[in-house]
């Protein structure tokens, strides 16, 4: 698994050459495209990133499990999750 400060290096590496972007301002945008991806999500709209996928918040319902540690079924609370169905170009 990559790690974020990795990802960054590479990118900054990579776009360095076309926009002339330094590794801290880089580091500024991703981190206010995810919190406009969060909230974009949170407002209930898809969000389509074109040749990469698309991203939407889905509600599971409640259900019930057996925990095997306690021996015993107990109830799972409904939860908010993201769905990510990647392109056919990205889809391999």
């Amino acid at each position: 698994m990559m790690s974020n400060k990795e990802f960054i290096s590479i990118l900054s590496k990579k776009i360095n050459g076309k926009l002339n972007i330094k590794k801290e301002n880089l580091f500024e945008i991703l981190k206010e495209v995810k919190k406009l991806a969060i909230d974009v999500l949170l407002k209930g709209q898809k969000l389509k990133i074109q040749q990469f996928g698309t991203f939407e918040l889905k509600q599971k319902n409640e259900r019930f499990v057996y925990n095997v540690y306690y021996n015993k079924m107990q109830l799972v609370p409904p939860k908010k999750v993201v769905i990510f169905k990647c392109s056919k170009k990205l889809h391999l």
